[in-house]
């Protein structure tokens, strides 16, 4: 099994788009193996080179799920590095290509979707439970200190609807009623569109070490030329 990846503009898989008020249901599509995002981050390998150099980002691919349940037109949207995208591309061509298409009113649809790895580098320290302390402290009413946390959670994961949809009920607590709907249309289009987003993570220590009469921080364990 391969993919052909490719750059061209997907409006070939054209598609009837009903108005709002047409549609009284949407079922997204389901990957029909296993949890999806388990099944990836179990595929995923991080780049040992992509480590060493400390580079990481967001990956987003994205393919279309046909109605009678077929996966194809797989696309890299964005990438900040090759290793990354490459180690992405061979994940995803583990999947199968079984699925349950996407509903509206129960009828079968073509749809197009994106999936997002998170590719992120810990050195010396452990991930931060942003999101954790945002909801403390809307769950405590401190609603100006929560927004800034989640402006900054957000910054960092522009893919979670959920952290989206918080700042929503936040904005509207503060009277930001048009800023509230702006966050709470993107969450709903994202979760909507978005299959599934993978965090792949990894943690190390640094050491220091003299090269060349200068002392260089790498990551513990890594070659030097």
């Amino acid at each position: 099994m391969f993919f052909v990846i490719t750059f061209l503009d997907l409006s070939v898989y054209s598609q009837t788009i009903q108005k709002a008020e047409q549609i009284s249901t949407f079922e997204k599509a389901k990957y029909l193996n296993e949890d999806l995002a388990i099944f990836l981050k179990y595929k995923t390998h991080y780049p040992q080179e992509a480590f060493t150099n400390g580079i990481q980002g967001d990956v987003m691919f994205s393919m279309i799920i046909h109605k009678n349940g077929e996966m194809d037109s797989l696309l890299m949207v964005s990438s900040p590095n090759i290793m990354l995208s490459q180690s992405t591309l061979a994940a995803l061509a583990s999947m199968e290509k079984k699925w349950s298409p996407a509903l509206v009113n129960n009828t079968p649809i073509n749809k197009k979707y994106f999936i997002v790895f998170r590719y992120r580098v810990y050195m010396n320290t452990e991930p931060d439970d942003i999101k954790g302390r945002a909801d403390d402290l809307f769950a405590k009413k401190k609603y100006d200190r929560a927004l800034k946390i989640y402006n900054q959670a957000i910054k960092d994961n522009i893919f979670d609807f959920d952290l989206l949809e918080s700042r929503s009920k936040v904005k509207e607590l503060l009277g930001d009623i048009e800023g509230s709907k702006q966050d709470h249309n993107a969450a709903t289009k994202l979760n909507d569109d978005l299959m599934s987003f993978v965090d792949i993570v990894i943690k190390g220590s640094t050491q220091t070490r003299v090269v060349s009469s200068r002392i260089v921080t790498v990551p513990a364990g890594s070659r030097m030329p």
